[in-house]
This record gives structure tokens, sequence and C-alpha cells, in this order.
């Protein structure tokens, strides 16, 4: 099992290999669990709305990146 620094390096070195539209989206994703989990441990919907708006403006930034 590697340590969470090993884990890190590797997910980087994985992203780095991405293209800038997948490295937004896989943050896009990144960022809606971690807020979700914030929003589900202290059962804030705000939180999930803000989870939402925030993957949904991943998703048009990584499809705005395909058309240019």
């Amino acid at each position: 099992m590697d340590s969470p620094l090993q884990l890190v390096s590797r997910f980087n070195q994985w992203g780095d290999s991405l293209s800038p539209a997948g490295t937004a989206l896989m943050m896009a994703v990144g960022g809606f669990v971690v807020i979700s989990a914030l929003g589900f441990m202290f059962s804030d919907f705000s939180l999930f709305l803000a989870a939402t708006i925030a993957v949904g403006l991943g998703i048009g930034a990584y499809a705005a990146s395909l058309t240019t």
C-alpha cells in the first residue's frame, strides 16, 4: 500500500498526462465529491447546491475547451 504522499504524486503524474480539459474535469469531479461529503456531514443543502453548480461550471469549461 502506498503512502498518501506517493498516491498524490502518482495522481499528479497521471493528471499531467491528461489534457488541460481532462484536468479541469477531474478537478470539478473532485471538488464535487469533497463539497458533497461536507454537505452530507453537516446536512447543509446549500453545500450540495454549490457542489452541483461547481460541477456544472467544470463540465461547461470542459465542453468549451473541446470546441476550440
